[in-house]
């Protein structure tokens, strides 16, 4: 059974793709797609686990919303610093909550890092600690079914069009990648799945699960 990589080897893995990271349109899309899905029409406060160059945290509105990223790796965390010289930024491990104000953020997000992170189950419980009374997390990650149901996936495939395999991570993305695997860890861990969205990049093609988690009552 394969395990998450150590905390060293993510973040100087990370450090090393810090200064090409923005080059990809599939992260930039995939950060805008997040925002659009949570919506911000009543979120004033926003924890993004994992942000990377702090791509989702850039995507929101410049002006309202108080903004906290978190990642492992110092060389992201610089480049997000240079485009968010408003937001608290902080090198940590994502899987804790860092240590701000209780029941503090209305909305916690993680994109495509869930499946990289030692226990899910555990970080997204260390998460509710800092959710306000009607917070939400908004997660993405990368779909591991076929997803030929999705009309986009289908068209692009009678097109020739082939999804990136994961390699050595197929595993870990196994654990969050399906609708069915997302419920599962949101029951495991006090949460409820209330919707779920799949966002696609045609080319190169790319699937992505988009989940709402909300506390269970």
């Amino acid at each position: 059974m394969q395990t998450a990589e150590s905390p060293d080897e993510i973040a100087r893995r990370f450090d090393e793709r810090a200064g090409q990271y923005d080059e990809s349109a599939f992260h930039r899309e995939l950060a805008e797609a997040i925002v659009r899905f949570a919506g911000t029409g009543n979120v004033r406060s926003v924890l993004d686990m994992a942000t990377g160059t702090g791509l989702v945290l850039r995507a929101l509105p410049e002006k309202g919303i108080r903004k906290v990223g978190v990642d492992l790796s110092p060389g992201m965390i610089a480049v997000a610093r240079g485009h968010l010289p408003e937001a608290q930024l902080i090198v940590g491990d994502a899987s804790i909550a860092p240590e701000l104000e209780d029941a503090s953020f209305d909305l916690v997000t993680c994109v495509t890092a869930l499946h990289l992170l030692p226990n899910p189950a555990d970080a997204l419980r260390s998460w509710r600690s800092v959710l306000a009374p009607d917070g939400r997390v908004v997660v993405g990650v990368f779909r591991t079914d076929d997803a030929r149901d999705v009309p986009e996936v289908a068209e692009a495939m009678s097109h020739g069009e082939q999804r990136r395999p994961h390699g050595t991570h197929d595993e870990l993305h196994a654990r969050v990648g399906t609708e069915e695997a997302l419920r599962a860890l949101a029951a495991k861990s006090g949460y409820q799945v209330s919707r779920v969205s799949t966002w696609v990049l045609p080319e190169p093609l790319e699937v992505c699960l988009l989940a709402e988690l909300v506390p269970a009552p």
